[in-house]
């Protein structure tokens, strides 16, 4: 291999793994612990206050450290015989369909916006 390929090889590499620790960090100190903390009293409140059918979440897993939990969409609330909400169906990244208690779900800053009526419709 040319050495001057090589080197700009090294030092691409070199700059890519400093942007993935940088990012790494960012995502465990600054996003990660404010989803945590925004979700803290989740319980609370009023679920459909915040976690609604379609928002985007993140799944805690007990078998991975934060910055490796799934995402997944909100696909339906599931009521009690209480009609609290303590369980939603979400669809993960991966394409299945599981059932997670509201505990182990951390909505992200996006979500599903309400549909605005079409003004031709009316």
């Amino acid at each position: 291999m040319d050495p001057l390929a090589r080197r700009n090889l090294i030092q691409i590499l070199c700059s890519r793994k400093d942007s993935l620790k940088k990012f790494r960090k960012l995502w465990n100190e600054d996003y990660s612990l404010s989803l945590r903390e925004r979700s803290l009293n989740l319980a609370d409140f009023s679920f459909e206050d915040k976690i609604k059918q379609g928002d985007i979440v993140l799944i805690k897993s007990p078998l991975k450290t934060r910055p490796f939990w799934s995402l997944g969409k909100v696909l339906e609330l599931i009521r009690g015989s209480d009609n609290l909400v303590r369980m939603v169906k979400v669809k993960k990244g991966n394409g299945a369909i599981d059932m997670h208690s509201i505990k182990h779900l951390f909505p992200l800053e996006f979500s599903k916006q309400p549909e605005e009526p079409d003004p031709t419709d009316m």
